[in-house]
Order: C-alpha cells, then sequence, then structure tokens
C-alpha cells in the first residue's frame, strides 16, 4: 500500500500529534470493528466477549519512549489481564523486526492499520509514522478511552492504565495488587 499523502487520508484530514481525532472519542465506535481484520492478526476495534481490548500504537524498537512503555507494559501483564484485558500493541515496523512478546505485536509497517484508525502523521522529528495512541475498546467495538499523545514521549504510564482498567471493566482480580481498591457491590 502507498504511503497516504500528508494531510489526506480520504475523507479524513491528518490531524496534528497530540489531538484526539473526533472519531476516537469515547462512546464512538472503532474505526475498524466492523471490519474483517483478521490480515491484521485477529479482529481489531473490538474485544473478545467478557473482555475489554487495550490496543496501543506505538512507533516502534527505534523509539526510546516506545521500547521503555513496551518494557513496562510486558512487566505489567499479569496485572493488566486481572482486569479481563487483553493487551495488544501495534507497532510502525515489520514482522521481522518484532521479536517474540508475552502479548500480541502486530506489524504495521505500511501503517494499514494506523490509517484505518487516524492516527498517522509527521511525529517531532518530521517522520512520517503512528502517533502514540491508546485505546480502550469494550466486546461491542465502543471505544471507552482513548489518548492520542502530543510526542513520542506523550503517552499514558502503566499505573495510569492501570487507573483506567479499574474504572472501565466490571471485574477486577486486583485485590491482593499495591494500590489496588476494593469495589463495592
Amino acid at each position: 500500500m502507498a504511503r497516504p499523502k500528508l494531510g489526506s487520508l480520504g475523507a479524513r484530514t491528518l490531524i496534528p500529534m497530540g489531538i484526539r481525532p473526533p472519531h476516537l472519542n469515547p462512546g464512538q465506535l472503532s474505526p475498524i470493528a466492523s471490519y474483517d481484520s483478521t490480515d491484521f492478526g485477529g479482529e481489531l476495534g473490538r474485544a473478545e466477549s467478557g473482555t475489554v481490548l487495550l490496543l496501543v500504537f506505538e512507533r516502534g524498537h527505534w523509539c526510546d519512549a516506545c521500547r521503555r512503555h513496551h518494557s513496562q507494559l510486558a512487566a505489567a501483564l499479569d496485572r493488566i489481564e486481572a482486569f479481563g484485558a487483553d493487551l495488544v500493541v501495534v507497532t510502525h515496523e515489520s514482522a521481522h523486526q518484532i521479536g517474540i512478546h508475552q502479548f500480541p505485536v502486530i506489524a504495521d509497517p505500511d501503517l494499514t492499520i494506523g490509517t484505518a484508525f487516524g492516527i498517522c502523521g509527521a511525529d517531532e522529528f518530521g517522520k512520517f509514522t503512528l502517533r502514540p495512541t491508546t485505546l480502550l475498546i469494550d466486546e461491542n467495538g465502543r471505544i471507552l478511552f482513548s489518548y492520542v499523545g502530543g510526542d513520542s514521549r506523550d503517552r499514558p504510564t502503566v499505573a495510569e492504565l492501570l487507573l483506567i482498567l479499574d474504572r472501565f471493566t466490571p471485574h477486577s482480580d486486583q485485590s491482593c495488587a499495591p494500590g489496588s481498591r476494593s469495589r463495592a457491590q
């Protein structure tokens, strides 16, 4: 697929980093939820029944902030899964650069997925890539939470993601986790 021209994605206009496109606002249907995206390694944009999908877009191994965030996500994977969340990372890399991880990491070297979500643009260095984006999506494809970073280092911390999961997920096995709070039934 040819790289989209800067400023144009068909009907969508590229939005600068840090500004959340309106179609990613909470309550909106995930842009790719209605698509059969099996060629992306599974259906993106909709969680499995009884779970939520924590979908994280990162630039790649050449990005220091992305590598740090990726390793922090791996370290917190048990806590993320305890909320009934499936973590999937989409990276602007080719499949041979990804390596082996504890959770699915999907290659998007030609920015097909990023374009479908409307989150491609020039970063602070002028490189056309994925904007650092975090989405929490339910089993109906509705966006529960979204965050689009202003630069490569701007993204929710893992601690913030755990708080977001606690707020938006109906169950939690986090009762023994430090800093967890119990839910009133």
